[in-house]
């Protein structure tokens, strides 16, 4: 299972930016329209309050001047008035029957204005090329002496609202900028775990069972790595427990099958070579005899002398094949352990001090912890390690290092034999127990020893594992159960 990403794929992260984006987006657009509404009312009533305090001001200040209709002075007045505040566009005053009394125009009282004239209480709006003008009318006198109009230029409340907008307008793009970059970091604090997590998926579904989250955070998504990984240990032993009880079956019913077969031959090449052996031991004793019969000073034939080293020879390649037969033999009937308390220690320095003599030029490294009894049999046991160390030693023609080491781990015995020496290739790991599969050169080995020592830890509810390098060296492993 290989999980794949393109580049346009939505991601959790990239869904989190742009959620995160539109979501500043709408919120910055709703406080932008309610800061707006909020202030155009603010403003508009603010420009209502102020015109209408100026017109009543106005009417209340001159009176005598409108009740006398002094228009001089209501010129005079309407002009500082319009001078004064820089947001009246115009002021003018009427009678009672809308006839203007005085105004702050220039050039005259517009007479397009004439029909607009009116005395309700709703301000009235006038689009000029300045911008807009808002006309608010006040009484004087109830309207019995006429009416005070003044014109509020809206143009500062516009530029005011413009400026409000445009800082909105940036704030909501900076909230927006902003709101993505927490987005963006926010999300890969949250999608590198989960992309962490399906990349161990994804590895674990192509079989890599050895590989490892790095928990660096202290977070829900560390303990689902943790979990991850427990899950992947998990699998893993288990994977590894199925294949090794798969290797031992097949090669169980190896050693089983190869077994019935050697006893089989074994038994069938064992009367001739007897017969072999027997006859040659004959002729070679009837030919010394002869010898013996000859006179003193008598030199030997050399066709004799010939014949005789012959037979030798078919004597010796007779008892090695007898030698062979037996072992075939011996592996064919692996005799079942006999059971009883043991010492793992004692009984790998007496298989070490039966081949210490041959170890030339090695030095032996030994280290051996406190291990308690169990129940094995401890003569297949030291035959095994006979063999094993052997081996190890043969693996160093030149002389080197070999490491003998035991502990107590995980309620098992852990025996480790290693040498430095000419290691095994790849390819033959997996066939060393394999029954007659052999390195040595022709004639130096007949494969069997390994596949003894196998049988002999496997009924003994043990397990023998190998790890080696050429060049480097191998390790071999024996676990026992202490129960």
């Amino acid at each position: 299972m290989k999980i794949k990403q393109d580049l346009f794929h939505w991601t959790l992260t990239k869904k989190f930016i742009l959620g995160t984006f539109l979501v500043a987006l709408i919120l910055g657009g709703l406080t932008t329209y309610y800061v707006h509404a909020t202030m155009n009312n603010r403003l508009s009533d603010e420009l209502s309050e102020r015109g209408v305090t100026i017109a009543k001001s106005v009417a209340s200040g001159n009176l005598g001047y409108i009740l006398t209709e002094d228009r001089v002075n209501l010129f005079r007045i309407l002009n500082n008035v319009e001078n004064d505040q820089k947001d009246v566009k115009f002021i003018y005053i009427v009678d009672s029957k809308d006839q203007v009394l005085a105004h702050s125009f220039d050039g005259g009282f517009p007479t397009d204005l004439m029909p607009y004239i009116s005395h309700n209480n709703k301000p009235m709006l006038f689009k000029t090329e300045e911008g807009m003008i808002i006309e608010y009318t006040v009484p004087i006198l109830e309207g019995k002496a006429g009416y005070v109009h003044i014109g509020m230029d809206s143009s500062s409340m516009n530029a005011e609202l413009e400026h409000t907008n445009r800082m909105l307008i940036l704030f909501t793009i900076g909230v927006g900028i902003l709101g993505m970059m927490l987005a963006y970091i926010s999300g890969n604090l949250i999608g590198r775990p989960i992309n962490e997590l399906m990349k161990g998926v994804s590895e674990v579904g192509e079989g890599n069972l050895g590989y490892r989250i790095q928990v660096k955070t202290n977070d829900e998504l560390s303990v689902l790595s943790e979990a991850f990984n427990e899950m992947a240990d998990s699998l893993d032993s288990k994977i590894n427990e199925q294949i090794n009880l798969e290797r031992q079956l097949l090669q169980s019913e190896k050693l089983a099958t190869i077994g019935q077969l050697a006893a089989g031959v074994a038994h069938e090449i064992n009367n001739p070579l007897a017969n072999i052996s027997l006859y040659a031991q004959v002729i070679l004793k009837e030919f010394k005899q002869k010898d013996g019969n000859n006179d003193e000073g008598d030199e030997p034939k050399s066709f004799d002398s010939n014949i005789i080293r012959k037979v030798e020879i078919i004597n010796e390649q007779a008892d090695r094949a007898a030698k062979i037969v037996r072992n075939l033999l011996d592996f064919s009937r692996q005799s079942e352990p006999e059971m009883s308390i043991t010492d793992i220690n004692h009984e790998f320095k007496s298989a070490l001090s039966v081949i210490q003599p041959i170890a030339v030029n090695i030095n032996i490294k030994e280290d051996y912890q406190d291990l308690p009894e169990i129940m094995a049999d401890g003569a297949q046991l030291r035959q095994v390690f006979v063999d094993i160390i052997t081996n190890a030693m043969h693996a160093m023609p030149n002389g080197s290092t070999l490491s003998l080491r035991t502990e107590h781990k995980d309620n098992n015995i852990i025996i480790t034999i290693e040498d430095t020496g000419i290691g095994i290739p790849a390819e033959n790991l997996s066939k060393i127990f394999d029954p007659f599969f052999t390195t040595k050169s022709p004639g130096k080995g007949t494969g069997l020893g390994l596949s003894i020592c196998y049988g002999i830890i496997n009924k003994q509810r043990g397990s023998i594992a190998v790890e080696s390098k050429v060049g480097v060296g191998s390790k071999f492993t024996i676990t026992l159960p202490v129960e």
